[in-house]
């Protein structure tokens, strides 16, 4: 009886632990939540002070008057930054030659500031900008800037710190591999291909098992001119990493530059490798047998189309799991067996309804597609 009494003793006191470790935790949520509300509102009337938006609307101008094309700041580069501007605290901030964005909170209570180019009627029709601060309950303009030539920021000044930027985050996190990716797009925002593919090789070399830079630096070298070496060089970089992704990367790149026999032979080579993703590959390994069996059929070729299915059937046989991880590997399983029916109605429905499709550059300035528009 006394055991039992000393058992009962034991579960209350462990109830009573695991309800006051939820209810001190709560307390934590609902202070945090009521320390951010409370961050919120004293910045929202902080931006709304002259002495804050009136610096801001400067500086914002000077950017917008000073770079080249539509940048999205990378998240390492705090120095391109005015100080004003970062110690707000920003979520997000866009910049272009016309106008930008600081976006402080996303969610259901948006805000911040919205710069815009105009012309206000005058003699000179000088150029001008107009500073708006915006929120849930609607858009208010704060006031209007001018920005003379001989005010704005050097480009190789806007270039070098972004570099100094860079480089002090690489010697603290090492070899970033998303780093070295947003160093690149924000040398393509500011159309500098050249530095673009130079970041490209850089990453190549020090991050050897990435697909994404070698492919993207494949891209810039065709376009700057060198078709053989920039094909040439991702052929290379996928001899040394044997594997379905990296093989399927590589008839992505033949698809862009209108390659379709190299594709599929690309595809065929693809069919025969190992299907363990890498650490950089982002989709499961249906995704990229789909979208892989999408381009074979685009290009009248079943039998790769029944090659790449066989190969994840075998898979799935032999890892019961991987069907029931990746949705796409059952579809791709009932697929192959409509191939060996011959059900070719059935083959021709399954492709009508793909929807999903590769696009490793989706939403980059990327300038071989802006011309081909």
């Amino acid at each position: 009886m006394r055991n039992q009494h000393f058992f009962v003793l034991i579960i209350i006191i462990l109830l009573c632990l695991f309800v006051g470790s939820i209810f001190f935790s709560w307390i934590n949520i609902s202070c945090d939540i009521a320390r951010e509300f409370d961050w919120h509102k004293s910045n929202k009337e902080k931006m709304l002070t002259r002495e804050v938006y009136e610096p801001v609307a400067r500086e914002l101008a000077r950017l917008c008057e000073s770079i080249e094309g539509n940048v999205s700041l990378a998240y390492y580069g705090g120095r391109l930054i005015p100080p004003i501007i970062r110690n707000l605290e920003p979520q997000s901030f866009n910049i272009s030659p016309k106008g930008a964005r600081l976006e402080m909170q996303g969610g259901h209570d948006h805000y911040g500031y919205i710069l815009e180019i105009f012309y206000p009627e005058t003699p000179e029709n000088e150029k001008a900008w107009k500073l708006s601060y915006y929120s849930e309950a609607g858009d208010r303009l704060l006031c209007e800037v001018t920005i003379k030539s001989n005010d704005r920021i050097p480009n190789e000044a806007l270039l070098q710190k972004e570099e100094d930027a860079f480089r002090d985050y690489i010697r603290i996190r090492g070899n970033a591999y998303k780093a070295y990716t947003q160093r690149v797009i924000f040398y393509l925002q500011m159309n500098h291909f050249e530095k673009s593919l130079n970041v490209c090789k850089e990453g190549s070399d020090r991050i050897p098992d990435n697909w994404w830079l070698p492919l993207m630096g494949s891209f810039l070298e065709v376009y700057c001119g060198d078709r053989y070496s920039g094909i040439n060089r991702y052929v290379e970089w996928v001899e040394k990493h044997k594997t379905f992704c990296n093989y399927f990367y590589l008839s992505y790149l033949y698809d862009e530059l209108g390659m379709p026999v190299e594709s599929a032979l690309a595809l065929e080579e693809a069919a025969r490798q190992s299907l363990d993703r890498g650490e950089y590959d982002s989709y499961n390994m249906g995704f990229y047998a789909y979208c892989a069996i999408v381009s074979a059929h685009k290009k009248e070729r079943l039998d790769i189309v029944q090659r790449i299915c066989e190969v994840i059937t075998k898979a799935a046989a032999r890892n019961k799991r991987l069907e029931i991880s990746d949705e796409c590997i059952g579809d791709l399983i009932r697929l192959n067996g409509s191939i060996k029916n011959q059900n070719q109605s059935t083959i021709e429905e399954w492709m009508n309804h793909v929807t999903w499709t590769f696009d490793p550059f989706k939403n980059l300035p990327i300038p071989w597609r802006k011309e081909n528009k």
